[in-house]
């Protein structure tokens, strides 16, 4: 695929227009808006790294019509039989955008504990991407009490010292100086490709952060250095763990060395798939309705 297309491509997820009416509850002084369907055990999902709900509930508007028409998305699949949710992390979508560093990073977190409790969800099965698969990991570290499974979409926790923990805060200062989001369209090329010229790179910037507040995905980025999980903690884990990864996706080794790490834990490798185009696989979602399946149904 080449680069202009999948930015195309990538943006068109992004930029979906919202198709399900969102609700709102006050994070600890943050709007966050969410949206839930279905009934049974609970699910949350939490999107990646400049994304929002629809990830989850929307079809790609690229889509030819009849082709949206027969989209299933993650959100309308799950809740046939789980109770989903789906929530903008603060810094995205329609939820609030502080302005200082502590407001996200853990904050981030623990909005979704606080939006259990709003919800009055005792346990939840945790599904992240991504940016989310960080977030959902953290989670499973600080509030493991609250979580049936969890499952790794495009990546695995974030280590110390980590390749992906140093992109973030490269990305995070690539935002803070107005130089927008280059560090990420090099992340995504697929390994091998030949880099993008400067018209790319520009290109890339306008089509990722239309629509965006560049300050808050700054910190939101730069705010990752509170979401390392230890190893120790990795190893301890007694949370089911299910990841899914693309073969041609460059967190793939993220995602082996987490399953490596923790003991209750599936890997698959989707082959042909890199870091977007599992998010459209329905291989992805086969496999996590199977493994959601396999789990304890009481909540």
């Amino acid at each position: 695929m080449k680069l202009i297309t999948a930015l195309v491509f990538i943006s068109s997820v992004l930029g979906a227009v919202t198709c399900r009416a969102q609700e709102v509850f006050d994070s600890a002084g943050t709007e966050i808006h969410y949206t839930v369907s279905g009934k049974g055990p609970a699910v949350v999902l939490i999107h990646g790294f400049i994304g929002s709900s629809q990830d989850w509930t929307a079809p790609p508007p690229f889509l030819p019509p009849d082709q949206q028409a027969r989209f299933k998305t993650v959100f309308e699949t799950l809740s046939r039989h789980y109770r989903v949710i789906a929530a903008d992390c603060r810094g995205h979508g329609l939820s609030g955008k502080p302005m200082a560093i502590e407001q996200y990073g853990l904050e981030m977190v623990a909005d979704v504990i606080r939006l259990l409790d709003h919800l009055k969800v005792e346990k939840a099965h945790v599904i992240g991407y991504s940016m989310g698969a960080f977030l959902a990991a953290k989670l499973v570290e600080t509030h493991p009490d609250r979580v049936m499974s969890v499952i790794l979409g495009g990546g695995g926790a974030l280590l110390d010292g980590s390749e992906q923990l140093a992109f973030m805060e490269s990305l995070g200062r690539s935002l803070q100086a107005g130089k927008g989001v280059e560090p990420l369209v090099l992340a995504l090329m697929p390994p091998g490709a030949p880099g993008p010229t400067p018209e790319q790179i520009a290109q890339g910037n306008q089509m990722f952060l239309a629509g965006q507040d560049e300050h808050a995905l700054s910190m939101v980025a730069l705010g990752h250095a509170q979401l390392t999980v230890s190893v120790e903690n990795l190893k301890a884990s007694q949370v089911p763990s299910l990841l899914i990864v693309g073969r041609n996706d460059p967190l793939k080794v993220s995602s082996e060395e987490t399953a490596r790490l923790m003991p209750h834990s599936q890997l698959v490798v989707l082959d042909g798939m890199d870091h977007v185009s599992t998010l459209m696989s329905p291989d992805y979602v086969k496999n996590m309705e199977n493994f959601l399946a396999g789990q304890s149904t009481g909540e």
